[in-house]
């Protein structure tokens, strides 16, 4: 699959998704850092920054979008998608992970056709880290 980077994917009234680019790693990264902070994973820059690289950098691995605000090219947000979890390999759904209290993100999604499932998510950590069970 070849994607071009910089045209909306989706547009909502705060947002659009696009798909993301090398010249977007600077502004992905940091989010990236966050994310796995307040999810408690440790965030190590080079084996994380050299996957992220290389997702951007080779499409036939997956794609990243960046959601920029309207009428800028401020990044607000990302989302990553390996081809191996996709409907190009014959999924039948995509699911995210969104915190209950992130309306903006649930809007968003709920614009690109994502509904709320009565469902929980539940996470077992394969590598034993400081202060978490193994």
């Amino acid at each position: 699959m070849v994607c071009e980077t910089g045209g909306p994917v989706v547009e909502h009234e705060w947002a659009e998704l696009v798909l993301a680019g090398a010249e977007d790693e600077p502004a992905i990264t940091p989010l990236m850092a966050a994310f796995n902070e307040a999810e408690g994973i440790t965030w190590r820059p080079e084996p994380m920054g050299a996957a992220l690289r290389r997702v951007l950098g080779e499409p036939d691995l997956g794609l990243i979008l960046v959601a920029r605000a309207r009428g800028s090219r401020d990044v607000v947000g990302y989302a990553l998608a390996t081809f191996g979890y996709v409907r190009l390999c014959n999924t039948n759904a995509v699911h995210l992970m969104v915190r209950p209290e992130n309306e903006r993100a649930r809007s968003l999604y709920e614009s690109c056709g994502f509904q709320v499932t009565p469902r929980i998510m539940m996470t077992k950590h394969l590598v034993s880290r400081a202060g978490w069970p193994g």
